[in-house]
């Protein structure tokens, strides 16, 4: 996989070949440029998941994890930015109920 700035991620396919897919976060910085020049405070986090069989052959790059990767990395996402909110604790249940619903709907 190439740097998380690249345009373009290299990985092998299922058939071992190598192939290239677009950087969702390059695709989306016009997005992101837009929400930030309206709302400057606001910070804009954008975190890509892989299936559980992709292999990183390490650590997934900063804004990447597999599947059963999510939780973790939304609460790292929320540790960076200090004391956690109890706003994300009230969401939580919802979210992760979302995420257990959308992992069952992807193993069908």
């Amino acid at each position: 996989m190439a740097s998380p700035s690249a345009g373009q991620w290299k990985y092998v396919n299922g058939q071992g070949a190598v192939s290239v897919m677009l950087n969702p976060v390059v695709q989306l910085h016009p997005l992101i440029h837009a929400i930030r020049a309206r709302y400057p405070l606001v910070k804009v986090r954008l975190l890509t998941v892989f299936p559980a069989s992709a292999d990183f052959r390490g650590k997934p790059p900063r804004g990447c994890c597999l599947g059963d990767g999510v939780v973790p990395a939304v609460r790292e996402f929320a540790a960076e930015d200090g004391v956690e909110s109890p706003v994300i604790e009230q969401a939580w249940e919802s979210l992760s109920t979302s995420l257990q619903k959308a992992t069952a709907e992807a193993k069908a």
